[in-house]
């Protein structure tokens, strides 16, 4: 009887493998059962809508089955494993394959499976119900999908769940409440970016300390849901994500949210929250991402929010916050990103902004911020983004913005600032983007912005600066709009900037300008072959407009009005290019029904033909009511004496 007993033991022990991890491998087909066989042919059935599909799936077939448990299986994606003296499916991941197709309800037949994810695939259709007798799932990962309709309640029932990724698919409807009411394991709930309605479901609001124990991430972002934020998410002392940005969540933020300590990233912006922010948010010490914004907040930015100090992204703006920006702000040494552009915030600007040495956006726009701009910016030297613009700011500009190295867009317009453009501003070689519009600066514009090689939009406009314009723009390659109107400017306009060849508009209008430099036609553009808008209204211009203009395909409006040309030029050859030299021309072709040759002009000009057959009153012809050419949309030659 003992060695008919050892025999058996040798035959069985024939039939298993044991890895160098010490897994066991059942090498026979035959031990799987045949109900999680039949589920994985009709999981590649459902999913070969597409070559890579195919491709992917070809070696699942019956004559394959020997090797899904060899440790070098030909079934991609696929692994089991040996339990209670069988073996079973127990992985499916085949994230990002170009698999296409539907999910088959006899995925339900993998009792033991643990991991499915088919993540970021062309999967469309439902989610199974079935899924729900998977009781041993751990992961299900489906996301950046085409799945549609709803999450199934069943869902609720896998109580070993820990991650439930469902993101970046076309589901609708709620959140069932019996999705929580046995996931005590769940640490990651994932529904973002879905059509999801409704409110967060009850269970989590009432119960959720008892329901959700171990809950890491609540992702429920740029959905549909309404209602409240429950208070009861306070017992969720595990979490360290809740982004329900995106939705439509009115009602307070509830100052629960202050009780869990865990807590990296609060993400509540573009809602429709009300109130006042918590003061308890200070206590979240390992904050790292606070994002309220776009909400309709009220009241004054608590001051316990410097204790803040790993917050790298304080994101506030577009509410309805006043008073003071907290000095305390300036204890949180790791911000990177400080947002509270779109408020009614009043006072100074503090001092204190000048200790974040890891600034690198500073949103102040659109407030109501008096005083002078604190010189002490000029510390935070990996700022990229300051923007003060819409205030009522006074005082000089400070020449400590020249520190500021790395400086990328300087948003100052709409303020009350005088002074002088600083020459340092020259220094900031990094820059792209100069907005000091509507101010009450005077002085000249500094040479010294020629330095900014990166320099692409320079906006000066409704100030007092006077003088020339300078030279050495012409160096600032990159520029695309440039616009100086309304200033007391004079002289004439360096050819050098109109070579600029990426120069799109260039708005000149209401200064004193007489021209471009003496060496120059009037309008030498034959290089600003990206020029749409040339605005040069209300100078002082004089001269000839010279046929140049007829070489800019792409100008769409154009405005000399109020200025002093004199000289029209005639032409004896149209052009297919109706330009600013013939133009007037060619309206007199379709007046007259003439060309330039016919035999009744006798060797006339059209122009003086048409000026001899006129009254004295009509010897004008109105050029800005005429279309300058077939891309030109709008020109404007008034108040000039063009004959």
């Amino acid at each position: 009887m003992a060695i008919l007993l050892l025999v058996n033991f040798l035959l069985q022990l024939l039939c298993q493998v044991v890895d160098s991890s010490g897994t066991i491998w059942n090498t026979s087909a035959a031990a799987i059962p045949s109900a999680e066989l039949y589920a994985l042919l009709e999981l590649k059935a459902r999913l070969a809508n597409s070559a890579a599909s195919q491709t992917l799936l070809r070696a699942w077939n019956e004559s394959n089955l020997h090797s899904i448990c060899n440790n070098v299986s030909s079934w991609r994606g696929v692994t089991c494993s040996y339990v209670s003296g069988q073996s079973h499916i127990t992985t499916i991941s085949l994230p990002a394959s170009g698999l296409a197709g539907s999910l088959p309800p006899h995925l339900g037949n993998l009792t033991f499976l643990s991991t499915l994810d088919l993540s970021s695939n062309l999967v469309t259709g439902g989610i199974p119900a079935e899924l729900s007798r998977c009781s041993s799932l751990q992961l299900l990962d489906l996301r950046n999908n085409s799945l549609s309709g709803g999450i199934p309640p069943s869902l609720g029932s896998l109580s070993t769940l820990q991650h439930l990724r469902l993101c970046l698919n076309n589901l609708s409807g709620g959140i069932p409440p019996a999705l929580f009411t046995n996931s005590t394991s769940l640490l990651t709930l994932s529904l973002c970016s879905n059509g999801l309605s409704g409110s967060i479901p009850p269970l989590i609001s009432s119960q959720a300390g008892h329901h959700l124990p171990k809950l890491q991430k609540l992702l429920l972002w740029k959905n549909n849901l309404t209602g409240l934020i429950p208070r009861s998410l306070g017992n969720c002392t595990s979490l360290v994500s809740l982004q329900l940005h995106k939705n439509q969540l009115s009602g307070h933020i509830p100052d629960e949210i202050g009780l869990l300590g865990n807590l990296e990233n609060v993400l509540l912006g573009e809602n429709m929250l009300g109130g006042a922010i918590p003061a308890s948010l200070g206590m979240c010490k390992n904050l790292i991402q606070l994002g309220l914004h776009a909400n309709q907040l009220a009241g004054g930015i608590p001051k316990e929010l410097g204790n803040l100090t790993s917050l790298t992204s304080l994101l506030l703006w577009k509410n309805n916050l006043t008073g003071l920006i907290p000095r305390s702000l300036g204890k949180c040494t790791s911000l990177v990103s400080l947002e509270l552009n779109a408020n009614q915030l009043s006072g100074h600007i503090p001092d204190e902004i000048g200790f974040l040495g890891k600034l690198q956006n500073l949103l102040l726009g659109e407030n109501m911020l008096g005083g002078a701009i604190a010189a002490s910016l000029g510390m935070c030297k990996n700022l990229i983004q300051l923007d003060l613009h819409a205030n009522e700011l006074s005082g000089h500009i400070p020449d400590e913005i020249g520190f500021l190295g790395k400086l990328h867009s300087l948003f100052i317009g709409e303020n009350m600032l005088g002074g002088a453009v600083p020459a340092s501003l020259g220094n900031c070689t990094s820059i792209a983007e100069v907005d000091i519009q509507s101010n009450e600066l005077s002085g000249s514009i500094p040479m010294e912005l020629g330095q900014l090689a990166h320099l692409q939009g320079l906006r000066l406009w409704q100030n007092s600066l006077n003088g020339i314009i300078p030279e050495s723009l012409g160096n600032c390659t990159k520029l695309i709009t440039v616009d100086l109107a309304h200033n007391q400017l004079g002289g004439f306009l360096p050819t050098k900037i109109m070579n600029l060849k990426n120069l799109q508009k260039l708005i000149l209008g209401q200064n004193r300008l007489l021209g471009f430099q003496a060496t120059s036609p009037l309008i030498s553009l034959s290089n600003a072959t990206s020029l749409i808008e040339l605005t040069m209204d209300s100078n002082r211009i004089s001269g000839r407009i010279t046929p140049q203009l007829g070489q800019l395909e792409g100008l769409q409006l154009l405005d000399l009005k109020d200025n002093q040309l004199s000289e029209f030029a005639y032409a004896t050859k149209i052009t297919t290019k109706v330009d600013i030299y013939n133009f007037g021309i060619v309206i007199l072709e379709m007046l007259t029904g003439m060309g330039p040759t016919h035999e009744l002009l006798h060797g006339v000009s059209l122009h003086e033909w048409v000026k001899c057959k006129l009254l004295p009153s009509h010897n004008r012809v109105d050029l800005e009511r005429i279309v300058l050419a077939p891309f030109l949309q709008t020109s404007s030659l008034g108040t000039n004496n063009i004959e």
